[in-house]
């Protein structure tokens, strides 16, 4: 990937904007609200003015990235393209660049740049072409930034199960957050049994959003119910690749989209999975690969994202604090100040 060109040298400098950036690990305070200069496209770029933006667990993890990590995220602070961080984005086109045929000054558009170069913690980003779609009219800016990243997450961890017809039982682990608020919805459309696993204070909400089941953490382990699901969608993966077939049907598909132990999950699953007879699979996302689907669903209604709190951009780091502390529903996005 290209470094992230949201960074120049003053020397280079025209009009200047505003930018998060990340100045070293540890807390939300890491960030940095800057002037950085305006960014130009490239060929085959399209330059985006920043309406809203939402937060997503590879800027919370960025802020605690393991030394195994720092390697390619930079040793002592981040370098590169995880300097200004931000997956999920929604905005309208300012410029294109050339070679540029989908999208014209003026169009609305969203999209997810954690596979470009992120960036979306900035007032303007350039962003490849391919990343974007346009916004159904309908949607606002800030319901739009709510979808991209969460929503290929739980689709593709979904389809990852073969399959799967009405009547067959599913399982969310870290049902309240942005995949399982939206992965319920996708879920419902295929008429399946649904069991919603999160913090004991969230299960209401997790009912009126349809889960038809529902599992406190940590009072219970869902895996010692003595349950077995025909899919398991994990976002919070915290227990070594051997203990999830415990859990699951003899044809059942555990799906890791996310959580501390997945490296470690990554790692074992392929050796584990022939030994259990188990279908283990680690979900690698493929940003944007089904935005097209989406965003006729969001067009349409049958998608909605479910908005925890709208922070102000000068507020991100609350609103990374706010992720942090896992007291959420749904997504947290930041809003841009509107010119």
């Amino acid at each position: 990937m290209a470094p992230s060109r949201v960074l120049a040298s003053r020397s280079s400098w025209g009009a200047a904007v505003k930018a998060f950036v990340q100045r070293a690990y540890g807390s939300a305070d890491a960030y940095e609200l800057v002037d950085v200069a305006k960014p130009t496209p490239s060929d085959g770029e399209v330059l985006v003015k920043v309406i809203a933006s939402a937060v997503n667990d590879w800027d919370w993890g960025m802020l605690r990235s393991p030394w195994s990590m720092r390697p390619f995220t930079g040793l002592r602070r981040p370098r590169g393209r995880y300097r200004v961080m931000g997956c999920d984005v929604a905005g309208r086109v300012e410029a294109v660049g050339r070679d540029v045929g989908t999208f014209a000054p003026g169009d609305e558009v969203f999209g997810d740049l954690s596979g470009d170069r992120f960036g979306a913690f900035a007032e303007y980003a350039c962003v490849r072409e391919r990343h974007l779609h346009r916004k159904p009219a309908s949607v606002s800016f800030e319901e739009a930034a709510a979808v991209p990243h969460a929503a290929e997450l739980a689709l593709q961890a979904m389809r990852s199960a073969e399959g799967l017809r009405a009547g067959h039982e599913v399982l969310v682990n870290g049902a309240a957050g942005g995949v399982g608020t939206l992965a319920i919805q996708l879920l419902k459309r295929h008429d399946l049994e649904v069991t919603g696993v999160d913090r004991a204070e969230k299960l209401g909400r997790l009912r009126e959003l349809g889960y038809d089941h529902v599992v406190a953490y940590p009072e219970e382990d869902f895996i010692r119910r003595g349950k077995r699901y025909d899919l398991i969608i994990d976002v919070k993966t915290r227990a070594p690749a051997y203990v999830y077939g415990r859990a699951l049907k003899p044809a059942g598909v555990y799906a890791t989209v996310g959580g501390d132990a997945m490296v470690s999950f990554m790692l074992l699953a392929p050796l584990m999975a022939p030994l259990l007879r188990k279908r283990l699979k680690a979900v690698l996302l493929r940003p944007n690969a089904h935005l097209s689907e989406l965003s006729e669903l969001l067009g349409s209604g049958a998608l909605r994202p479910v908005i925890d709190q709208v922070f102000e951009f000068a507020d991100l780091r609350r609103a990374l604090t706010r992720f942090g502390t896992a007291q959420h529903v749904g997504k947290i996005v930041i809003r841009m100040p509107r010119a």
